[in-house]
């Protein structure tokens, strides 16, 4: 019996939230087609359809396996309210995930769950009557992760289509993708914590995750989002039988975003 266990921590190196915030004022080329070079897609509006966006992305998108998992609306609120001034009217962070089909893809590459949720951004300035929505490329999330496995990339970009012909089935508006030159060389930073296995390792877990919260609350970060993919669906234990656990943090900073 293998009596040392580890913990495996993947962190993004790339800040995704801000970096998908910024491409909204940059130049793009509106079209059908994405290129090769394609980081996002998005979609613009015209006005503030921030409540038809949340039914789509609370309710609709059930319906074809994404569940929303942790909220972040309005976070423009906040930065008034702590900052004094913004110059967004609205910003929400809506992480959706397919755990019906991520759940056995972990089996194949743990790496996968750095994008197990991912993020649905809606934004809109107050010096423009028209929202953005969208959301970063399949692609560009398996290359950030640095999956190569040829099952796990059809599986996770395949779920892709039913969200992008919801989208525009629902919202409309026009269709545009971000472009960027190339990743940075280094996306990921990855961890692993071995220990000694435990006599109760549910006791374990909650200690660990304790700490581990409070060392990024300690550094002024905010816990954003959590996952446990063990309680995501009823078959989920049995499909992960090979983990004791497998859960995903969503970590921001506030003063950087702003």
């Amino acid at each position: 019996m293998n009596t040392f266990k580890k913990v495996i921590f993947l962190s993004l190196v790339l800040l995704l939230p801000s970096l998908l915030l910024a491409t909204v004022a940059q130049k793009t080329k509106s079209t059908n087609i994405p290129d090769a070079n394609a980081l996002a897609v998005f979609y613009t509006l015209k006005g503030d359809i921030q409540k038809k966006y949340n039914i789509l992305v609370e309710e609709k998108l059930k319906t074809i396996g994404f569940n929303l998992t942790d909220p972040h609306k309005r976070v423009n609120d906040q930065y008034k309210a702590k900052y004094a001034s913004t110059v967004l009217d609205v910003l929400s962070f809506m992480p959706v995930v397919n755990d019906k089909t991520m759940i056995p893809l972990l089996n194949i590459d743990p790496r996968i769950a750095g994008f197990g949720p991912f993020n649905m951004l809606i934004a809109k300035k107050l010096d423009e009557n028209v929202t953005h929505v969208g959301h970063l490329m399949p692609k560009v999330m398996l290359d950030i992760l640095g999956i190569k496995n040829k099952e796990v990339r059809e599986k996770f970009t395949a779920t892709f289509k039913s969200l992008d012909t919801m989208i525009e089935k629902e919202l409309g508006g026009q269709k545009s993708y971000r472009s960027i030159n190339k990743l940075p060389e280094k996306t990921m930073i990855n961890y692993e914590y071995e220990f000694e296995a435990p006599d109760d390792m549910e006791d374990f877990i909650d200690e660990f995750q304790n700490k581990f919260e409070l060392a990024f609350i300690d550094k002024n970060y905010l816990i954003a989002g959590y996952h446990n993919f063990m309680e995501a669906t009823d078959d989920a234990e049995d499909i992960l039988e090979g983990y004791d656990a497998f859960w995903t943090y969503s970590l921001c900073h506030l003063e950087f975003s702003y």
